[in-house]
């Protein structure tokens, strides 16, 4: 997964990760599990629960915040299969002028 420095509301640095590829998706999904296993929360026992957790990962790693209309959208290089998982999802909102660097 590629690494990317953004700015939360305050306008504070942080690290994140971008999922890019199926294979990230599944990296995530394996790191949430593997936290889940070491919490006091065990694992999840519906597996469901990871898929979403890895949709919503690859959605919410390609959102912005568009300050001109005030709601998140998508990259405009966000990639295609990111895509239709917002739209299977529901939340999709068309893609930005921003190319994510």
């Amino acid at each position: 997964m590629k690494q990317q420095i953004a700015n939360d509301h305050d306008g504070k640095p942080y690290t994140r990760l971008i999922i890019e590829t199926h294979e990230d998706r599944i990296a995530h999904i394996e790191v949430c599990r593997t936290r889940d296993i070491k919490s006091h929360w065990w694992l999840v026992k519906n597996e469901e629960h990871y898929e979403r957790v890895g949709d919503h990962a690859s959605v919410h790693s390609w959102y912005y915040h568009d300050t001109s209309s005030g709601f998140h959208r998508l990259h405009a290089n966000t990639p295609d299969w990111i895509v239709e998982t917002a739209k299977r999802l529901g939340w999709i909102s068309e893609r930005g002028e921003r190319i994510m660097a």
